[in-house]
């Protein structure tokens, strides 16, 4: 649509999330919650189980992917929305409008996150081995004040690069880490 703005993976997949959880942004209430569909990508056990519910058909769509694109980026929408699903409230701006990022918060002294199941998170490359990584990761992280934005569009562009960011992030140079190179946006439908 001529005259919206464009948006990025992240925060298209940050406005599924809080549909489908049914986050009111202002007071954290739950209202029109898809318990069911919550339920079901929270059961999923592989990318497959997942694509079963059409909330990932949804994702996919939003995230302006087309049916030729299939084979390559339904598994990992898959992957997005199961591990979304775990998350139970999103990461609140502090400082001057920061959010902070999913590898800091894994990091730090002492890290939530051993440098050992780090660098095994760092080295998933499937979509089944993203899956198990990433629910585990939020899991460690309580599931709540999680940056949705950066995960979805961590997992969405899960590259070399995007991998640096995070090691950065993890050990707390963020502000030296490479930005990433693929910035993809797609325009918001209604």
């Amino acid at each position: 649509m001529t005259g919206e703005p464009e948006m990025s993976w992240g925060h298209v997949a940050r406005r599924w999330w809080a549909e489908l959880q049914g986050a009111d942004q202002n007071d954290g209430a739950h209202r029109g919650r898809d318990a069911a569909a919550v339920a079901h990508l929270r059961r999923a056990s592989t990318p497959v189980d997942a694509v079963e519910e059409p909330a990932v058909v949804d994702l996919y769509k939003r995230l302006g992917f087309r049916r030729q694109e299939i084979d390559r980026w339904l598994g990992r929408v898959a992957v997005v929305a199961a591990v979304l699903a775990h998350i139970r409230s999103d990461v609140t701006a502090v400082d001057g409008g920061h959010r902070r990022r999913f590898a800091e918060m894994l990091g730090g002294e002492p890290p939530l996150m051993s440098p050992l199941r780090f660098r095994r998170l760092l080295a998933a490359a499937t979509d089944q081995d993203l899956l198990t990584i990433f629910r585990r990761a939020v899991a460690l992280a309580g599931t709540k004040n999680i940056n949705v934005q950066d995960v979805a569009a961590s997992l969405l562009d899960w590259s070399d690069r995007r991998r640096m960011r995070w090691a950065f992030d993890y050990y707390g140079a963020g502000i030296a880490a490479p930005k990433p190179t693929v910035t993809v946006s797609v325009k918001e439908e209604d």
